[in-house]
């Protein structure tokens, strides 16, 4: 992704507008390419032992589950956000997500502004009695995520920006709210290595001048999430 590889110079503030639409093309293209495999796969399953199903049953299950999700805690602080995850099937206990946050503002004549392009990637594996396939993507779990961006933070004509890589183990929980609805519940910890450029713009014309400009990395708690989840996939019993 272009936002990994951005060429961070010392007169330019920001990205360009077509770095900007190019990341947004390849989002696009993901999530079109995820949905269209969401809606292709069917499988009859037999029951297994629930409170809701008798021994007999037989489900019907459209495979595999595909979860979009936006951070609510995010969404608070003005950040829009978008995560998909995709769930494997009823005979494994894993899914893979990708996820998006893109807040892009600029304001007071750009004397202000709140930039970051962040794009991350997590394994998860679920676990307990609930992971059948009437729960997918229901109960416990951990993962393993990576994470990249670039951030340009301004307040007053000064700020900072720069590069981020980020890895670490997430814990959480989700339940279900209705049949196509979850909520989740999550956070994780890791490390974060980022290279940062202190600078400020003394003659407000958006050609920056270059401070300081330093490495470092960080362990600590890296993600939280209060998540709504959108499920899709039809899910049918038959008796």
């Amino acid at each position: 992704l272009s936002v990994l590889n951005h060429k961070a110079t010392a007169n330019h503030r920001t990205l360009s507008n077509s770095d900007v639409k190019n990341n947004w093309l390849i989002i696009v293209a993901f999530l079109i390419s995820l949905s269209a495999h969401a809606q292709g796969e069917r499988t009859d399953v037999s029951a297994f032992d629930s409170r809701s199903w008798t021994p007999d049953t037989t489900v019907t299950l459209t495979l595999p589950v595909l979860a979009v999700k936006s951070n609510l805690l995010y969404d608070v602080a003005l950040t829009p956000n978008i995560e998909v995850e995709r769930w494997f099937g009823h005979e494994s206990r894993y899914s893979f997500a990708a996820e998006f946050n893109f807040p892009w503002y600029t304001w007071h004549n750009h004397s202000r502004a709140y930039e970051v392009m962040e794009v991350g990637l997590e394994y998860r594996h679920w676990y307990g009695a609930r992971t059948s396939p009437l729960t997918p993507l229901q109960g416990a779990f951990w993962g393993a995520y990576f994470s990249g961006g670039y951030y340009d933070v301004e307040w007053g004509y000064k700020g900072n920006r720069g590069h981020f890589t980020s890895w670490g183990l997430s814990l959480g929980y989700s339940t279900a709210l209705s049949r196509h609805w979850h909520m989740e519940f999550s956070g994780a910890l890791g490390g974060i290595l980022f290279v940062n450029t202190r600078y400020d713009d003394p003659q407000h014309n958006d050609r920056i001048h270059r401070l300081y400009r330093k490495h470092a990395f960080y362990v600590l708690p890296t993600k939280l999430k209060v998540a709504l989840v959108w499920m899709i996939g039809n899910r049918r019993v038959e008796r």
